[in-house]
């Protein structure tokens, strides 16, 4: 009983500094997790008021077109400083009801991705899912009456953009749309603030979990982070996510030396006190030998 008792004073010992060691780490994971949520939904939320301000800014002159107040080439000029003075929108587009263009300026950036439409081999591949989400968000807004988000495509897989359709409501009379074209790529390199992008990884996800833009390339050989979250990219939706991921700079059990020289340490105390109980155990041996 001698023995046993410092024997299980030193394994509780041992199993306290353990747990709270394990108790520590568990904390420090979940503050690292609770920043990258909150970055991930900082991010989330300036790109999601700076939408509600560009729909905004469309349903005004939805309703100047549709009252006469201004014509097609003061559309057009309004477009063209609209487009100047909001980088992520590339392209504003008059759409009649019938899906005929009225009017329509293009940035420099989403003209130079248009050449390519033409090459062989990316057409099909390129047009085709450009006017099925176009096709579908018109629809949309004509049967809904609302502003209406498109799915994410490619032009002529260089720029990935995503439409907004803004219908045009004349006494009551759908009379087409106002049509503009975000680029996704633009929405992150102007709003995801500069502190957020020091620390963490900031990407935008299809419906198929399939990265379509982020902050940083992902270049061979990266190191996978350990912590992410993810947050439904409205006002867009479609399954697309914005996520959020950061690396972990916790030092877990395995690589922390003050964990090790407490192990060591309790691992040299039982040795010593397990030698102690030998040299005992012998001596009353030989005491029993000389008694008899």
């Amino acid at each position: 009983m001698a023995t046993l008792g410092p024997l299980l004073s030193v394994l509780l010992f041992l199993a306290a500094i353990i747990a709270a060691f394990w108790y520590l780490r568990t904390e420090e994971i979940d503050r690292e997790v609770e920043s990258v949520k909150r970055d991930a939904e900082l991010v989330q939320q300036q790109i999601r008021l700076r939408l509600i301000d560009n729909q905004e800014q469309l349903v005004r002159l939805a309703r100047e077109v549709v009252t006469h107040t201004i014509d097609r080439d003061q559309l057009l000029g309004q477009a063209e400083a609209l487009v100047r003075e909001r980088p992520e929108m590339v392209s504003l587009t008059w759409l009649s009801q019938n899906r005929q263009v009225v009017a329509r300026h293009v940035s420099p950036d989403l003209v130079a991705a248009m050449p390519r439409l033409g090459t062989p081999g990316t057409s099909d591949q390129t047009e085709e899912p450009r006017q099925r989400a176009t096709l579908d968000a018109f629809t949309d807004a004509r049967e809904t009456r609302l502003p209406v988000y498109s799915r994410p495509f490619r032009h002529a897989d260089r720029l990935i953009v995503f439409q907004v359709h803004v219908p045009l409501i004349d006494h009551g009379n759908f009379a087409g749309t106002l049509v503009a074209e975000y680029a996704i790529d633009s929405l992150l390199r102007y709003f995801v603030p500069a502190e957020v992008s020091r620390r963490r990884v900031i990407s935008l996800l299809d419906a198929e979990d399939e990265v379509m833009v982020s902050t940083v390339s992902g270049r061979p050989g990266r190191p996978s982070p350990g912590l992410t979250y993810t947050v439904p990219f409205a006002p867009v939706d479609h399954g697309v996510t914005l996520r959020g991921e950061g690396y972990r700079t916790s030092v877990g059990l395995v690589g922390n030396t003050l964990f090790w020289m407490v192990l060591a340490l309790s691992a040299l105390t039982l040795w010593m006190l397990f030698g102690t109980w030998r040299h005992m155990r012998r001596r009353l041996q030989i005491q029993g030998a000389l008694v008899q």
